[in-house]
């Protein structure tokens, strides 16, 4: 199951002593009404609950607070998914505005930065990604990224995408951004 179903689940413990567990599910879209499975088991699966599940057992399934704990996951995500994606779109305005100023720390800090976004969203190929985004060349991306390794920008795992940037970068980015703040 992928993070994107575990989102539409809910996990209760049920029972006195927590004996059991119910995974409730909703459907992609779905944020009204109960769910479309529901799967009640023990929750030591080495030990099974004397008398096993009951009337009594399944009263104590609450579908409204299940739906509203879903409701407020759903709603958490996306939120946390638009505040990541305004982030993207200014760190790509900001790279478009340093694309054409030469190869300076701040480009290669900016070019970098993005770079490290572009791998951590699972961007199938970064350097094409950003080499459409800035006009460049593929060559010249992974040329200016190999540069900014050498400048002790970002530091590299060999055979690896990504990275982290430095100490160093991180300070001119917090410089970059300040500025940006200022109006500057």
């Amino acid at each position: 199951m992928s993070n994107d179903d575990r989102d539409r689940v809910v996990v209760m413990d049920l029972g006195p002593n927590y004996e059991w567990v119910c995974e409730m599910e909703w459907p992609e879209g779905e944020r009204q009404g109960g769910p479309r499975t529901l799967v009640i088991r023990p929750s030591n699966p080495n030990n099974y609950p004397t008398g096993g599940i009951s009337s009594t057992l399944l009263r104590e399934i609450d579908f409204r607070q299940a739906l509203k704990r879903l409701r407020r996951r759903l709603d958490f995500n996306e939120r946390s998914e638009k505040q990541k994606q305004k982030a993207r779109e200014a760190g790509l305005a900001r790279l478009h505005r340093f694309v054409g100023t030469g190869i300076t720390d701040e480009y290669l800090v900016v070019l970098s930065r993005e770079y490290l976004r572009a791998v951590d969203d699972g961007v199938a190929k970064p350097l094409e990604f950003l080499a459409k985004e800035t006009g460049q060349s593929h060559a010249a991306i992974k040329n200016h990224l190999w540069q900014a390794t050498r400048r002790g920008l970002l530091q590299r795992n060999p055979g690896r995408a990504g990275g982290a940037l430095t100490e160093r970068a991180r300070e001119i980015l917090q410089l970059i951004l300040d500025s940006e703040r200022k109006g500057a």
